[in-house]
């Protein structure tokens, strides 16, 4: 009886495998791990300003996955707006994002700013006025 009893719940452990260690993450954890996988979905689709239903489908899953009720939208939007301020989520989002995607979104330019120098201004105080110059003169 034992026996049969400890198959059953290693079983239910090995395919339950995603879900179970969700089961003992928190919520914000979820939350991370479900937006990043979805924001890679939606930003390696085909069109990510406007995913088609599948990719819309696969996102509820995925939030689904994570323990999250994703057919209920006041509920998801109640959830993000507790996050959407929280500089871990935003941080490890964006990372999720660029290693996936190669979408930089604390860098939209794609360029990498914070190794740029500024040329120092030019002292012009002490610029000389050029000669003035006349036009030359064919020669005849």
């Amino acid at each position: 009886m034992k026996k049969g009893l400890l198959i059953l719940l290693s079983t239910v452990f090995v395919l339950s495998g995603c879900k179970l260690t969700n089961f003992f993450k928190s919520e914000k954890d979820r939350f991370v791990g479900a937006t990043s996988e979805a924001l890679c979905l939606i930003f390696t689709s085909e069109n990510p300003m406007s995913p088609s239903k599948e990719t819309s489908d696969k996102v509820k899953s995925i939030y689904t996955n994570y323990g999250f009720n994703a057919d209920d939208q006041a509920t998801m939007e109640t959830i993000t707006k507790k996050y959407e301020n929280d500089d871990d989520v935003k941080n490890t989002t964006a990372a999720a994002l660029k290693k996936c995607s190669g979408i930089d979104v604390n860098n939209p330019a794609g360029t990498d700013t914070s190794k740029t120098e500024v040329a120092p201004k030019a002292d012009t105080s002490k610029t000389e006025v050029a000669p003035k110059t006349t036009e030359a003169k064919p020669a005849k």
